[in-house]
C-alpha cells in the first residue's frame, strides 16, 4: 500500500518547515476504508462489527533509508481487533491523528501496484502497454498524465472492474467512454474480512512516500 499526503498534512508540514507554525508530532492511527478518501475528502471509513483504528508507535515504523529517503514503511505487523461480524470490502487506508474523528494525514488504496499511463477511445477500449490486468480485477483512474483530460464517462476515486483484457488493452464493466482522453490507472486490492477474522497489515506492506 502506498500512501500520499492529504491537503491538511501538506499544509501543516510546509508551514512547519518554513517556520510559520509548529506541527506537533502526531500519534498515527491506521484506519480502513470501504470507499477511498482523497487529499481533501473524507471517504467512508469502516464502522461497527468490532472495527477500531490501529494505533501505532515510533517502533512500528522503519526509518527513511539512504536508498530511498522519501519513503518509510511499517517495521512490524499491524493487527486490528477481531471482527465480530462480516465487514464491508476494504479498498483503502489512511493514517489519522486520533483514535476517532481527528485529522487525516495520509491515504492510499490497498495493494502495492504501480500507476500506469493509459489512453481511452470512444470505442470503450483503454490502452496501457503491458498493464498486466485480468478480467475481474479492480482498478482506479486518475487524471495526472501529461495534462490530458480524463475520458468522458469515468471518474477519479471510483473503483471499476476490468471486463476484458489483452496484453496492451482492456475494457471496464459498465463504462461507456463518451469522449477520448487519458490518465493513469492502477490495480486495487480488496480486503475481505469475515466474522472472527483478525485483520493484519504485514511487515513492509504499508509505505508512505513524500512524492
Amino acid at each position: 500500500m502506498a500512501g500520499s499526503f492529504t491537503d491538511y498534512a501538506a499544509k501543516a508540514i510546509l508551514g512547519h518547515v518554513v517556520g510559520k507554525a509548529a506541527f506537533a508530532m502526531p500519534t498515527a492511527y491506521v484506519a480502513l476504508f470501504t470507499a477511498a478518501p482523497s487529499d481533501g475528502a473524507a471517504g467512508t471509513e469502516m464502522s461497527g462489527s468490532g472495527y477500531a483504528r490501529k494505533v501505532t508507535a515510533a517502533a512500528d515504523w522503519n526509518a527513511a533509508s539512504g536508498s530511498d529517503p522519501s519513503a518509510i514503511s511499517n517495521a512490524n505487523a499491524l493487527a486490528f481487533a477481531q471482527a465480530t461480524a462480516n465487514w464491508s470490502a476494504i479498498t483503502a487506508f489512511a493514517l489519522m491523528d486520533a483514535a476517532t474523528a481527528g485529522n487525516m494525514l495520509v491515504w492510499g488504496y490497498l495493494g502495492a501496484f504501480s500507476e500506469l499511463a493509459f489512453t481511452a477511445a470512444t470505442s470503450g477500449t483503454f490502452t496501457s502497454p503491458g498493464h498486466g490486468f485480468s478480467p475481474g480485477d479492480s482498478v482506479v483512474l486518475a487524471s495526472e498524465y501529461s495534462g490530458t483530460a480524463l475520458p468522458g464517462g469515468v471518474a477519479i476515486n471510483t473503483v471499476y472492474t476490468v471486463a476484458t483484457a489483452a496484453t496492451d488493452t482492456f475494457t471496464l464493466t459498465g463504462v461507456t467512454v463518451s469522449a477520448s482522453g487519458g490518465g493513469t490507472v492502477r490495480k486495487v486490492a480488496t480486503l475481505t474480512i469475515n466474522n472472527g477474522d483478525t485483520p493484519q497489515i504485514n511487515v513492509g506492506a504499508l509505505s508512505i512516500k513524500l512524492a
